[in-house]
């Protein structure tokens, strides 16, 4: 029998829209201490998230500009999202497949939440994420 994500999908936390920059999403990740940021639509429908090695390898290729960055440039494309049915089989293949991070969970009717990789993959894959200082990175 296949395990369902069901127990895993929590509410999406803190959220920045495609149109604000990189800064405001660091800003947010330290205050909320975490190593991620939902990126959503103008509609506030999350797209995906951006997490703080992303940021990392943004101010490290333009340390000049990086501050100016929308987060919109930082979404890997294509988004690729888990669905409500997965199981978590299908999780582990996936992030196998498109890299350790948190992504969004849909349904037919739009977003319900998000898998958080920690929760999950623990055993089954590193996760990324988290990342030294910035001054050990570049």
């Amino acid at each position: 029998m296949t395990a369902s994500l069901d127990e895993w999908i929590r509410a999406i936390g803190p959220l920045v829209t495609m149109t604000q920059s990189a800064r405001e999403a660091l800003a947010l990740m330290d205050r909320y201490e975490v190593n991620e940021i939902a990126v959503a639509n103008l509609y506030h429908q999350p797209l995906a998230f951006i997490v703080r090695d992303d940021l990392d390898e943004l101010r490290c290729s333009a340390p000049e500009s990086w501050v100016f960055t929308r987060c919109s440039a930082l979404l890997r494309r294509p988004r690729y999202y888990l669905r409500t049915d997965s199981t978590l089989e299908d999780a582990v293949a996936f992030f196998g497949e498109h890299g350790v991070r948190p992504t969004v969970v849909v349904s037919d009717i739009g977003y319900v939440g998000a898998l958080y990789s920690e929760d999950v993959l623990k055993d089954h894959l590193p996760v990324s994420g988290a990342s030294a200082s910035f001054a050990e990175t570049c």
